[in-house]
């Protein structure tokens, strides 16, 4: 693991490998960490590229900043263009899952830009529709007062007062991808398989996209 330290005031932890070929930047998802893609940083690196994946801030370990505003999509994305000038990257290909889908559009979508190849995984363009709005104002009371260690919990029970909402909430759906990095599932993320868990996560990056 290597800390970088970015021109936007915070430190990223990353994975490296496979220095001088040509430059890979993988972005996690919401909750989630470098490690999600640890499976596939040595193959792409093998094959010729130079692969950097971060912890983003708040994640991981990553700084983590305390004030809420130092924390949003674009800021994220201003993190990923700082983390590509401290590596000395002129032009990169991109892969974003989840939240990071979402970041690495916002970068992409300023115009002329860096990137050079994108691949968007299990993402989406905007707010997810059809998430019970109760459920996104508990995950965000969560983030607030218990940080975002507390999310990915689901081995303990709900607070009794969020069992209605979190039941109404829509489950996500299941996407089947082939031949594609899917990146190597958390024991955090194994645990966010009970609905009401995984409810909570899509709701919160929901909030995510809100914040922009």
């Amino acid at each position: 693991m290597t800390h970088r330290a970015l021109s936007t005031g915070v430190r990223l932890a990353t994975l490296e490998a496979g220095e001088g070929g040509r430059p890979l930047l993988l972005v996690h998802g919401f909750t989630g960490a470098k490690e999600d893609f640890g499976d596939w940083v040595a193959p792409f690196a093998d094959a010729g590229w130079w692969v950097v994946a971060p912890d983003l801030r708040g994640h991981g370990a990553s700084d983590q900043p305390d004030e809420e505003h130092r924390y949003s999509l674009s800021i994220l994305a201003d993190d990923l263009l700082a983390l590509a000038a401290e590596l000395g990257w002129d032009r990169f290909a991109l892969v974003g899952h989840s939240m990071g889908g979402m970041v690495a559009q916002d970068l992409v979508l300023r115009g002329e830009g860096p990137v050079e190849r994108l691949v968007l995984m299990d993402t989406h363009h905007g707010p997810v529709e059809g998430l019970d709005r109760a459920s996104v104002e508990l995950a965000v009371g969560i983030l607030r007062t218990e940080g975002l260690p507390a999310l990915p919990g689901a081995d303990r029970e709900p607070p009794a007062e969020a069992e209605g909402a979190l039941r109404r909430a829509p489950a996500p759906r299941a996407r089947a991808t082939r031949r594609s990095p899917t990146p190597r599932p958390t024991a955090a993320r194994r645990r966010c398989t009970q609905p009401w868990a995984s409810s909570w996560r899509s709701a919160t990056t929901v909030w995510w996209s809100w914040r922009r």
